[in-house]
């Protein structure tokens, strides 16, 4: 939704902006005509004089503004970080609504450079809000921009919206109609004949409530806000499926809703630093509602159809075909914002019923007239699925296909092509296409029923020892059913190569445990293995020092020797090692990994799961903790523990008392034998099964309120924590009467 600016849009707009009423306490109101009311709320003129640095901050809260009249509509207009991100909260009968993210604007910038733009939220009528904003960059000139767009409803567009029963048909209701601002549409219309249609989301409002005034405000918005001159769309359709005119001049009209700018050709297309102009020759339709976060009502499928079949026979667009276009390549006729721009528009659940809407306004375009073309095929034959090939060598193969179809196909224009399902594919070789284009046709034609071969090559990887692709025919970047294949390739000649033979690693252990570990390796690679050369490497996740780490290590990643004196191509080679479970319970990942002269040994990498518990663990069988004191009450108190470890308990378990963060706690008693209480035991031993008891008093503080008690179990004999053995619970501190 870019538009280039220009030197009549510029003359437009600023004559638009001489036309000001100042309200003051950054307050200003652009003089237009009956049916929109604004206000723009500038940052810069809320700050208190003593306390003007917020301005810079990277997180601001404004405070509550109010508008001279309802509103339901807002933007906000700043310079600086282009990321930043925004909320709002609004008021209705002093109840705040929850903070409401607003949409970040699906293009990059408006009529230059200078400022950057959200997109319109849409809310219930208010007249009070806030906003807050958060930035990783400094931001300045932020402006909030309100917008009543109900004001003044159109009667026809109203008296329209109650029809019991009112569907989407072919006809376009006209600006007119919705109440367009024809005094902000500062751009005459210019001309060109349209060849592709870009598919939008307005990323705000769907329309169902009053699609008329979500025009007007989007209207606003483009033309002067962000200085396109009037709505960038050519087309609209609201919830219901009806169809409104967006960009006066009527068929052939260049719209304002495609322009990809020099950061964006140069970053995601690889591109000049120059923009490329996406509006001459597309047309461009809107979809009212957010298609990131909301699913596509499936009613509107037909009336995106409809509206793109009768177009297409105006200009005799093949709705399901592609073509270059610009600095695309085979470019569908019917494509979408992110298509060619660096945006999200128009969300990935309309992008996903892209496929649909094609097909089913190729079936409408072609309704009364011809065969619809049906492309299909079925695979019947291959050279080879599954070989040898040396490591970076290559080898043709080839695969037949019958044409199942009605429609013939060529080796030129858009047929059917060869594709991999990966979009980086392990085998691609240099002759393919591109990364996922593999071959076209080795025939000129091929006739319904006829079979048609595809000459490809495959390359053999160098990081590898197993590599395997899916190919498959593809018609306008789809799939066709029956024609898809896989090719399963075993890698030879690779210099160093392994595969993990056994391992002898503990599944699970106690916290602490010393245990022995011993991992076998297969030398599947072409150099023999010494002690001198090859080792063995232990991590966590991310390759961090192992969690396992023991002090017989000769490094913090291992680096254990090859046992034998030397494993040639073939053979195994064994690393044996100590490693220490880690000291808090629960599940670990360790990597291991081979090198041999400080490279990485292809296929060794190695992923075991291992779990470590606690010898000592407890369950909280009772306790009669009051939920509710007075005030320099010292209540006794009982806790009783079942002994699910491993282990006797005895005497050096002690049960801890603190207060949370592990603070002396409030009910701090005199007759403990610590700060920390250090409560004994009071049976001489707890088997495994068996219940333990801890006796005590407490001292209610004389601060009333609501306090937390933490209990914890601590043998001085055990260095670990007790799994189970710590609780938290409440108790509520009264005043004395």
């Amino acid at each position: 939704m870019l538009l280039k600016s220009s030197n009549k849009l510029l003359i437009g707009f600023l004559a638009l902006l001489g036309i000001t009423l100042a309200l003051g306490a950054g307050v200003e109101v652009l003089a237009k005509p009956a049916g929109l009311k604004t206000q723009t709320f500038k940052q810069s003129s809320l700050a208190d004089v003593n306390s003007s640095a917020f301005l810079f901050d990277s997180n601001y809260t404004s405070p509550t503004l109010t508008t001279e009249e309802k509103m339901n509509v807002l933007g906000f207009k700043w310079q600086g970080d282009k990321n930043a991100r925004f909320w709002i909260q609004t008021s209705r009968d002093e109840n705040w609504s929850d903070w409401l993210r607003v949409p970040q604007m699906e293009g990059l910038a408006g009529k230059s450079d200078e400022y950057n733009y959200s997109d319109l939220i849409f809310f219930p009528d208010t007249k009070s809000f806030r906003y807050r904003y958060e930035s990783a960059e400094e931001i300045t000139g932020v402006e909030a921009i309100t917008l009543n767009p109900s004001a003044g409803r159109n009667v026809l567009g109203f008296l329209r919206a109650l029809i019991p029963g009112a569907k989407a048909e072919l006809t376009v209701i006209p600006r007119t109609e919705w109440g367009a601002d024809e005094t902000i549409s500062t751009w005459e219309p210019e001309y060109a004949e349209p060849v592709k249609f870009i598919i939008h989301h307005t990323a705000g409002s769907d329309g169902s409530v009053e699609p008329e005034g979500s025009l007007r405000a989007i209207q606003y918005w483009h033309a002067v806000v962000m200085g396109w001159g009037d709505i960038g769309y050519n087309y609209i359709i609201d919830a219901s499926g009806k169809v409104y005119e967006g960009r006066k001049g009527g068929d052939g009209a260049i719209g304002a809703h495609a322009y990809r700018n020099s950061t964006c050709n140069e970053q995601r297309f690889g591109g000049s630093d120059t923009g490329i102009d996406f509006n001459r020759g597309t047309i461009g339709i809107a979809v009212m509602g957010n298609y990131e976060d909301n699913a596509l009502p499936e009613s509107l499928l037909e009336p995106i159809a409809n509206l793109i079949a009768e177009k297409s026979k105006v200009f005799g667009i093949e709705p399901n075909g592609a073509s270059d276009f610009q600095d695309l390549i085979n470019l569908p006729n019917i494509s979408s914002h992110q298509d060619v721009d660096c945006t999200l528009c128009p969300g990935k659940n309309l992008y996903a019923s892209l496929p649909q809407i094609r097909e089913l306004a190729q079936n409408l375009y072609q309704a009364g007239g011809g065969v619809q073309p049906i492309v299909s095929a079925r695979l019947t034959n291959t050279s080879i699925s599954q070989f040898e090939l040396k490591a970076g060598a290559t080898t043709t193969l080839w695969a037949d296909f019958v044409n199942t179809g009605n429609t013939t196909w060529h080796s030129y224009g858009s047929p059917p092509v060869l594709s991999t399902a990966s979009p980086a594919s392990v085998l691609k070789a240099d002759s393919w296409v591109s990364s996922a284009t593999v071959a076209r046709l080795t025939t000129p034609n091929v006739a319904p029923g006829e079979t048609g071969r595809f000459e490809f090559t495959v390359a053999a990887p160098n990081d590898r020892l197993e590599a395997s692709e899916v190919f498959y025919l593809a018609y306008n970047d789809l799939p066709l059913a029956e024609s898809g294949f896989e090719i399963k390739v075993q890698v030879t000649g690779l210099e160093r190569a392994a595969k993990l033979v056994s391992a002898d690693v503990k599944k699970a252990s106690f916290l602490g445990a010393r245990l022995k570990t011993v991992l076998k390796y297969e030398n599947l690679g072409t150099k023999t293995w010494t002690p001198a050369d090859t080792f063995l490497n232990i991590y966590d996740l991310g390759d961090k020092i192992s969690r396992y780490r023991d002090k017989s290590w000769n490094d913090d990643s291992g680096k254990i020797a090859l046992k034998e004196a030397s494993v040639p191509a073939g053979g195994t080679g064994t690393f044996e090692f100590y490693e220490i479970s880690p000291n808090q319970t629960g599940l670990y990942r360790q990597i291991f990994r081979l090198f041999n002269e400080n490279r990485d040994i292809i296929n060794s990498s190695a992923s075991l799961i291992s779990r470590v518990d606690s010898l000592f663990r407890a369950e909280l069988v009772s306790t009669d903790l009051p939920l509710a004191v007075k005030a320099g009450w010292q209540p006794t108190v009982t806790l009783k523990f079942k002994n699910t470890g491993g282990a006797t308990w005895d005497k050096n378990l002690r049960l801890q008392i603190f207060d949370q963060g592990l603070k002396t706690s409030p009910f701090y008693s005199s007759t403990w034998s610590t700060a920390s209480g250090n409560i004994r035991l009071k049976e001489t031993s707890v088997k495994p099964g068996e219940i333990g008891t801890f006796i005590f008093k407490l001292k209610s503080p004389k601060q009333v309120g609501l306090f937390r008690h933490v209990f914890r179990l601590k043998s001085q004999s055990y260095p670990y924590s007790i799994e189970g053995g710590e609780v938290t619970r409440l108790t509520r501190v009264d005043r004395v009467i």
